[in-house]
């Protein structure tokens, strides 16, 4: 069976078979409206800053049939998106599966979950079933008597409290979650994107957010920086531009003071779903 969470930070397509799990596709929430297409995943978001009037990034959470502000020929709601981004996900998989899991973060209404059904089912898989993304991250642990799940979506994080519970159906359960709007992967990244563009104009007067092409250069480069700053202190990074390559060091603890409001929300969360003295808390 497949399997399908909607992070829209990054969409995950698994697929199961027996104890083994393949991750099929991963893609960003993500899509360019073009006049006569959509394009959606990674191809979009390496087009975000050279085409930002084109760009959607909120659809999923934004799931309705209300016309967008800025449709195309093809695409005039963002329930149309979310069908090209799962049908583009989904289309080679249809004559081989037939049924999807979806794996959702709370925070949808009821009637968005009766619409996602209907993309979803609208792409010729069937839905098999909901469960909640949280809960279905923190499965394969041993059950503590409660977790902490924080996760990262595009425009928000949002913090989910699981609480184990006894009886003939014993296992974790989703007791609550907290959305902690505008603290989510893009925010933090913009964070960080204006940082280094400030730097980049301190040091060396080339300024990477004045052309939309060199802006677009400089996030698409940011994840291949913050993997390096995982293993070292600091690295150097460069720019290649029609008339030079400016380059500046780059310092990890830098990185986190541009982002420590991102930080202080996101513990705010978390030190506000703990309880006090209970000292058998994992947090995920």
């Amino acid at each position: 069976m497949l399997a399908l969470e909607l992070i829209d930070s990054g969409l995950v397509l698994a697929r199961s078979a027996g104890q083994t799990s393949e991750v099929l596709a991963e893609a960003p929430g993500v899509a360019i409206l073009e006049e006569q297409s959509t394009i959606t995943g990674d191809d979009a978001a390496h087009r975000v800053r050279r085409s930002p009037l084109l760009a959607q990034t909120n659809f999923w959470r934004g799931l309705s049939t209300n016309a967008l502000t800025r449709p195309s020929r093809v695409a005039q709601t963002t329930a149309d998106i979310a069908f090209a981004q799962a049908n583009a996900l989904l289309s080679k998989l249809r004559d081989t599966e037939s049924r999807v899991l979806l794996a959702l973060p709370g925070g949808y209404s009821r009637e968005q979950m009766g619409l996602l059904l209907g993309v979803i089912n609208e792409t010729g898989v069937s839905v098999a079933g909901l469960v909640d993304a949280a809960l279905a991250a923190c499965s394969l642990e041993a059950a503590a008597p409660r977790v902490l799940h924080l996760d990262f979506e595009l425009h928000q994080a949002i913090l989910t409290v699981l609480e184990y519970s006894g009886g003939d159906r014993a296992g974790l359960k989703r007791s609550r979650y907290e959305i902690a709007p505008q603290h989510g992967l893009l925010a933090i990244h913009q964070s960080w994107v204006e940082y280094i563009a400030d730097t980049f104009v301190r040091k060396t007067r080339f300024d990477p957010l004045h052309d939309a092409a060199n802006e677009q250069q400089l996030v698409d480069e940011l994840p291949q920086w913050l993997s390096q700053l995982q293993e070292r202190d600091r690295i150097n990074i460069s720019m290649s531009i029609a008339d030079g390559t400016p380059e500046i060091e780059l310092v990890r603890d830098d990185l986190i003071t541009a982002a420590q409001s991102h930080y202080t929300e996101w513990l705010r969360l978390v030190q506000g779903a703990r309880v006090a003295g209970l000292g058998s808390v994992d947090e995920k």
